[in-house]
């Protein structure tokens, strides 16, 4: 028997003679690719699945093939591309919606299979305010009736409720007060 190497992947040819016949053997290996996995962690969990704290993709690769390994673990986050040698790499997340795709390339060659990941951070808090509209009388009194209005506004995650309250009683949008006393 004799021997061509063939392809770094794993082709190879053989072949043997007997007397004046030859005859070609073909022998190809199909190794598994290069693994990467991601997982998205929060320092501070919030709702709706937004994170109110620092955030990070933890990426972390293997390759099957014994001999060989990750030489560089690349991706984009947001369309905009990052690469970190070796096979595991951390990645912060930025303010809003961060949409991941990741892969490993290994000293055998080959690549692992694309993966993908999604986060949404939110740290600033929402902004509010308050309007009262009524007839003002001395030192800070009303004579009238008076409403109060309110508007806020979150430009990361948006405002999941808002609502004011007369001493702790029901919410709603807006309040008006009609008796006399200190609220």
């Amino acid at each position: 028997w004799e021997r061509d190497p063939g392809f770094p992947c794993g082709d190879a040819t053989y072949w043997y003679k007997v007397g004046e016949r030859s005859e070609v053997v073909t022998i190809t290996h199909t190794y598994p690719p290069a693994a990467i996995s991601g997982s998205l962690t929060c320092s501070q969990p919030g709702s709706d699945g937004w994170c109110a704290g620092a955030a990070s993709l933890s990426l972390n690769a293997s390759e099957p093939v014994a001999g060989y390994n990750i030489t560089l673990i690349e991706g984009t986050r947001n369309g905009e591309s990052f690469a970190c040698p070796g096979s595991s790499c951390s990645v912060p997340l930025v303010e809003g919606q961060n949409d991941f795709t990741f892969w490993a390339l290994s000293s055998w060659g080959d690549s692992s299979l694309m993966g993908a990941a999604s986060g949404k951070v939110d740290t600033l808090p929402p902004t509010i305010s308050g309007a009262l509209a009524g007839t003002e009388g001395d030192n800070g009194w009303y004579i009238s009736t008076v409403t109060l209005s309110i508007n806020s506004s979150d430009f990361t995650s948006g405002v999941a409720s808002q609502g004011v309250s007369l001493d702790n009683a029901n919410w709603s949008p807006s309040l008006t007060v009609s008796t006399d006393g200190t609220y």
